[in-house]
């Protein structure tokens, strides 16, 4: 009986089913130039967690969850091809410190990014590129192959390289903090 119930509490759900549900910002690039999702939290339709909130307020961060998101993910373990070339963030907000980090790595290789906020100083790290472990048939967007998309708009290149000019300019980008 209890499986029945959890599937009558969940048939109606529009949201993506995810296993660590986090606060997300896209980032688009088109011909070499990089913008944020400019969205509210409203547009989205408000869903905060009480873990993010100050950061989803602060950068009009959905959850991954929203059904308004339209960034579906059929991987099926941590190890799987990922949909999304992902910049990682964390707040920190301690009394000694207040910035925002941001990550992406491969398996031999870390970009870093830290916005020191009380300093309002920005130190970048990365050199080279990342090969990132990115699924290259099983997503698309307006019927065209995702991957094949990041290739022609320069995210990655042909072999799923991430490269430290582009991870620069999204932390240096004027849309961004």
């Amino acid at each position: 009986m209890l499986a029945y119930e959890l599937f009558l509490k969940n048939k109606d759900y529009a949201g993506e089913f995810v296993k660590n549900v986090k606060p997300v910002k896209k980032v688009f690039v088109k011909n070499d130039k990089v913008s944020l999702d400019k969205k509210t939290l409203s547009e989205y339709g408000i869903t905060t967690r009480e873990e993010f909130k100050i950061f989803q307020e602060l950068l009009s961060m959905p959850l991954n969850t929203s059904d308004n998101l339209f960034i579906p993910n059929k991987a099926t373990g941590t190890n799987s091809p990922k949909p999304y070339v992902e910049i990682y963030g964390r707040l920190d907000n301690k009394k000694t410190k207040k910035s925002i980090s941001l990550s992406v790595k491969d398996k031999s290789n870390t970009f870093s990014a830290i916005l020191d906020l009380e300093a309002k100083s920005q130190t970048i790290s990365s050199s080279g590129s990342l090969k990132l472990n990115l699924d290259r048939k099983n997503y698309s967007i307006s019927g065209k192959n995702l991957f094949d998309e990041y290739v022609k708009s320069g995210v990655v290149d042909k072999n799923g390289n991430f490269s430290s000019a582009l991870f620069k300019e999204i932390c240096t980008s004027k849309d961004s903090l």
